[in-house]
């Protein structure tokens, strides 16, 4: 889908549109969109102008080019500018709505751009030194600990998670942009002890997964748990191994993703690294967060992260 505002093309798809309206529309105490189908290049949610947008099978319809049509209750516009400005109340022939379309999104969507991702390599050794299956197999064993953490059968077979019996360590293969495991992170599973090669610059975890421009959303996070929870409850997301550095924020600046969640832990680590990603992608990406609880992550949270509603920052 394209939709021309002003002199702009905005390509953004129409679910990440509806999302983005749910987010900020949320303060009314109505979550609207909450269902969003696809039926070829057309759309089917639920009306926003009848039945407090809570009808229960969706009837308003969003064409290829912008065009909106209710079935139930006749609402219809063929500019897609006066949907969005009646969304937020406005019947101002569409003036709300292309201020909000531009705003948020022509920035970073007016054109369609090749995935093209490539960094400098900065202190890391110039030939890549990745990890061998051999080695990988000496930790492809289970442990308790990992269900302990709310892992299933398919997270730990899709991410390779494994153990190693001689250091009674929970072992993570680290994969680069290519997909190559390049080394691999440790924790114990008696103490909060991590462990994670010094003196390099560190990929993203996860990141690999988003080069092919599949997910539009991500939710950035700091531990490997945090990661794995989202993704254990259908959420695409990364893992920094920290709270970022320059090199990581460059990946996710590159990477084809047009919607980051910030969701880094709720202490002062975590509001740093907030600021920093906030600093390096504002102008280039949608950014929202989630409002964690204080003293809890996103692992401690289980499928109650299902229930967080992102906030735009």
């Amino acid at each position: 889908m394209s939709i021309k505002v002003s002199d702009y093309t905005i390509y953004t798809p129409v679910n990440d549109i509806l999302s983005l309206l749910r987010i900020e529309t949320a303060d009314n105490g109505v979550l609207l969109f909450d269902s969003i189908k696809q039926t070829g290049s057309n759309f089917m949610t639920n009306c926003p102008f009848h039945k407090g947008g809570k009808e229960r099978k969706p009837s308003f319809g969003i064409s290829k080019d912008g065009e909106c049509h209710c079935f139930a209750c006749g609402w219809s516009s063929s500019s897609f500018e006066v949907f969005v400005s009646a969304v937020f109340g406005y019947e101002d022939n569409g003036e709300f709505g292309r201020a909000w379309l531009l705003k948020h999104l022509s920035s970073i969507f007016q054109e369609r751009q090749p995935i093209e991702i490539t960094f400098k390599r900065g202190n890391q050794k110039s030939e890549k030194v990745t990890i061998s299956e051999a080695e990988l197999d000496e930790y492809r064993y289970t442990h308790p600990y990992l269900y302990q953490r709310g892992l299933t059968d398919e997270l730990i077979l899709r991410f390779d998670i494994g153990y190693d019996p001689k250091r009674l360590c929970v072992t993570f293969p680290v994969k680069d942009l290519e997909g190559d495991v390049v080394f691999v992170a440790t924790r114990s599973v008696n103490s909060k002890f991590f462990t994670l090669p010094e003196g390099e610059n560190k990929p993203v975890y996860g990141a690999y997964l988003f080069r092919s421009g599949e997910y539009s959303t991500c939710v950035i996070t700091e531990a490997f748990f945090d990661s794995l929870t989202l993704w254990k409850y259908g959420i695409p997301s990364v893992a920094l191994m920290g709270t970022g550095s320059s090199y990581q924020l460059e990946i996710l600046k590159k990477l084809p993703v047009r919607h980051y969640i910030i969701g880094l832990d709720p202490d002062e680590a975590g509001k740093r690294g907030d600021n920093r990603i906030r600093k390096a992608l504002t102008g280039y990406k949608l950014l929202s967060k989630y409002t964690l609880p204080e003293g809890t992550d996103i692992n401690d949270l289980g499928d109650k992260i299902l229930s967080l509603q992102p906030v735009l920052v």
